[in-house]
């Protein structure tokens, strides 16, 4: 993963060198804020993991999703049904009913990093959305 990136940068900054002053105005903001979000929900993933192992990590980091809507809900001003906050409950108690088994194990520190987690990677992809179609510099942000 680190080599992979390291690569593109190598190989992709003389493409986009005269496009790099314009990561750095204020309509770049909600991409830096997605780089750093994602940053954070993959370590605290990998971190997670070898606290309590795949499963839990794994069900932990699916919970961005859930946070997703709910920032879309409160910053974008998307509106949601009933039944959709009935399926957000649904998710996150079906989430502390699989924590808590191992919850002995690793402690609530597994439960904080994981959520922490979680919520990092719902910020990031939040911030995703809302810069998708914005174009910063020349190349529109699709992906």
């Amino acid at each position: 993963m680190f080599a992979r990136g390291l690569c593109s940068i190598v190989f992709l900054t003389p493409c986009i060198a005269r496009e790099i002053p314009s990561l750095f105005m204020i309509k770049s903001l909600f991409l830096w804020t997605r780089c750093l979000a994602g940053a954070i929900a993959i370590f605290a993933l990998f971190y997670n993991i070898q606290l309590s192992g795949a499963a839990v990590s794994t069900a932990l980091s699916y919970l961005a999703s859930v946070f997703v809507i709910v920032l879309s809900t409160i910053f974008l001003r998307e509106r949601l049904s009933r039944r959709e906050w009935m399926g957000i409950i649904i998710v996150l108690s079906a989430s502390v009913v699989l924590h808590l088994p191992i919850k002995s194990v690793a402690g609530s520190l597994t439960l904080f990093i994981g959520l922490l987690g979680a919520f990092a990677g719902g910020v990031a992809m939040t911030a995703l959305k809302q810069t998708t179609g914005q174009e910063i510099g020349s190349y529109p942000q699709y992906f």
